[in-house]
Formats: C-alpha cells, structure tokens, sequence
C-alpha cells in the first residue's frame, strides 16, 4: 500500500561552524500532492539572542527570512518552476539554498527530509513546527536571578536549617594577597575549616548571554590564576548556578571547564548539590577558624 508523502527541510541559523554551534529558525515544507509550500519561522528569537549575544542581528535575520517567504510565495506560484524542483531528494542543498539572499551567509537549509502525509497539511504544518520551535514562542517567565547573592542567600538558608549556630563555623569576608590583581588582594565571602581551609567564593552565570558568560569565565580565570601561590596548599570552593536559558547550558558548562583548567585545590559545586556542600560544612567543620 502506497502512501502520499510531504517533504520538508529545517532552516539553521551557522553561528560557528568551526564550533558546530547552530540553531534552527525556520522550516521549509513542500507537498507534492498537491504543490502547496510553506515556510514558518518564529517571531520570537529570544533564546538566540540569549546564546549569541552581539553575535546575533534580529533585525538583519528578520529580514532575510521576510525576504525568503516572499521568495518561496513566488516559486509557489510559478507553475513554470515549481518549488518540488527545489526539494528533490538529489543536489537539493545548493537548490534551496538558492532561495535564500546572497548575503544571507549565516543560514543554510540541512538536508531534506521525507515523511508520511498523516494528515492535512495545516495539521502537519502545526505539528512540525510545535515540535521544533514550541520553545521559541514561549514567553519567557519572569525568574529570580540565580547570580551571587541568590547563592549566598541559599547557603545560609541551608547552614541555619541544619545548625542553626553555622555562623561559628564560618569566617566572613576572607581576604588573601594577590599582588597580580591590582587591588593586590582577592576577597572570598566566607571560609570554613577541617584539616584544611575552604575558601568559598560564589559565581552566578545565570545570564542571558554568552559574550557575559565568557567574560565572567574568564574573569575568573584570571583571579584564580592570581592567587595561586597565596593558597598554599589550601582549597577553593566555587559555588555556581547555570544559566536559566537553557540555550546556553553548552556555554556555561565551557566555562565551568575553563575555570577548572586553573591550576589550583579547588572544587566547583553546582546549584544541584548545595545540599550536599552545606551537610559537608556543618558535618565536618571545625569550630577554631
């Protein structure tokens, strides 16, 4: 048994193609049956923005995919040179990519996909492009920020959960020499004792984009460079928070590793085992700091 089949093809916004980094903001389909063409792309490019920062131009993207729509209106409408041509399953990359502007560099179409017409073509329209772009559209809820304050908040909350005298094992405002830096010095919210010092600094990267997050990384990077030395055999705690924008987890965890790649005692503890960390103090921790 035979069955009637519709094509499409998915629009990728190239940030990097070096570092494989891309995002879908489009789609393309085409039913053969009956000639119909459509092509669908979000109002809503937050959650880019949010991964690309700077990098990324609504303005100029929105623009080439208005320019693209009409575009593909116009091939739909050509009985001479219809769109299926354009969406044949051979050389069908450098075909579609005809259809976009010359200038439009940072997008392609990928390869071409075929799939059972299971129902009429508004339905699967709808469907596909909930299933690929649902997130787009979403409003973004309004969100406490997880960033520095938020972490030292949740600690406490913890510590005084467990041991309601938590601040006996704690020192406040833990200052060590760093003659690189040029204050000379670098300041750690707090440190705890067992056999060794803890010196706890947090770091939020709950931003919304990842030029931020770099430069916070590597910020970073260079404080725990800088007091190296003064240390001494002694560890550092970071307690960090990812990023709420879920598009930017593939940064924030780049830069997790960057700050790793110090070498320093240190540890980094997430938001997810704060818990942990907080048990860790109070269960181990010695009262002479």
């Amino acid at each position: 048994m035979s069955h009637l089949n519709f094509k499409y093809s998915l629009l990728k916004y190239i940030h990097s193609d070096l570092l494989g980094e891309a995002l879908n903001i489009g789609i393309l389909f085409t039913f053969p049956e009956t000639g119909e063409v459509v092509f669908r792309y979000p109002s809503n490019f937050v959650r880019v923005r949010g991964a690309y920062g700077d990098g990324f131009s609504q303005s100029v993207v929105n623009g080439v995919l208005k320019g693209l729509a009409k575009s593909v209106d116009a091939f739909s409408r050509d009985q001479q040179r219809p769109i299926n041509f354009y969406l044949e399953e051979n050389d069908h990359s450098a075909m579609l990519n005809e259809l976009l502007l010359r200038d439009a560099t940072v997008l392609r179409f990928e390869r071409v996909e075929s799939a059972v017409l299971y129902a009429p073509a508004k339905k699967v329209v709808d469907d596909y492009y909930e299933l690929f772009f649902r997130h787009y559209e979403e409003n973004e809820p309004v969100r406490n920020k997880l960033d520095e304050e938020f972490i030292s908040k949740r600690i406490k909350h913890l510590l005084a959960s467990k041991a309601p005298d938590y601040t006996k094992l704690l020192r406040k405002d833990v200052v060590v020499s760093a003659p690189m830096l040029p204050e000379g010095s670098f300041t750690f919210d707090f440190a705890w004792k067992n056999e060794i010092d803890h010196f706890v600094k947090p770091v939020g990267f709950d931003l919304h984009d990842a030029k931020a997050i770099n430069q916070k990384a590597a910020t970073y990077f260079g404080y725990l460079t800088a007091i190296s030395d003064a240390i001494n055999g002694n560890a550092v705690d970071i307690l960090t928070t990812r990023p709420q924008i879920k598009g930017l987890w593939q940064t924030y965890e780049k830069a997790v590793e960057l700050i790793d790649a110090v070498k320093i005692n240190k540890k980094i503890i997430e938001h997810d085992n704060f818990v942990d960390y907080a048990d860790e103090i109070v269960n181990h921790g010695h009262m002479d700091v």
